[in-house]
């Protein structure tokens, strides 16, 4: 018996990008295992990319700034005690939000968005951070399910989820 629990990897914009050390994504900022420059541009506006922006503003004193594809930030949060305080303490520490932008390419320190009317916006930068969301391994869950007669797969490598979804499995 096997049972398979590979987990996810981290989506990453598919954009132009010269140097894709400015590159990073929100664990690996979180966690400290990539430092940030100056000014942070992160890529998604759900529940940990505005972590992660109030995160470089508040504890690394950095100039963050939040691009959004949605017409708003932290959809399907929690009002009143999570998306209402988030969104006043974004704001006190001066994050910049654009809701309705995507990011078109990075290149010399600077991010190029699009708005929803394709008009263009530069935006200087130094750290790129990516908090778009997550991807189930199914590609390397494949490689083990031929190895045993009895196979079990299981958590995020099944479908990438919230973290009380793994208490729920647990």
């Amino acid at each position: 018996m096997i049972i398979i629990a590979v987990g996810f990897d981290y989506l990453i914009p598919d954009v132009q990008c010269v140097d894709r050390q400015l590159v990073a994504t929100a664990a690996e900022v979180l966690l400290g295992k990539k430092a940030v420059g100056k000014r942070v541009l992160v890529v998604g506006g759900g529940l940990v990319g505005c972590e992660t922006a109030l995160y470089a503003a508040e504890e690394l004193n950095r100039k963050a700034t939040i691009i959004e594809s949605l017409d708003e930030i932290l959809v399907g949060v929690e009002p009143r005690c999570t998306r209402g305080p988030l969104n006043e303490r974004l704001s006190n520490a001066g994050v910049e939000i654009h809701t309705g932008w995507h990011l078109k390419d990075v290149a010399e320190k600077k991010a190029v968005c699009m708005d929803k009317m394709e008009k263009r916006h530069e935006i200087e930068v130094e750290t790129v951070v990516s908090a778009v969301g997550l991807r189930a391994r199914k590609n390397v869950v494949e490689k083990f399910k031929a190895l045993a007669p009895e196979v079990y797969v299981m958590g995020d490598c099944l479908e990438a989820r919230k973290i009380h979804n793994a208490f729920e499995d647990a």
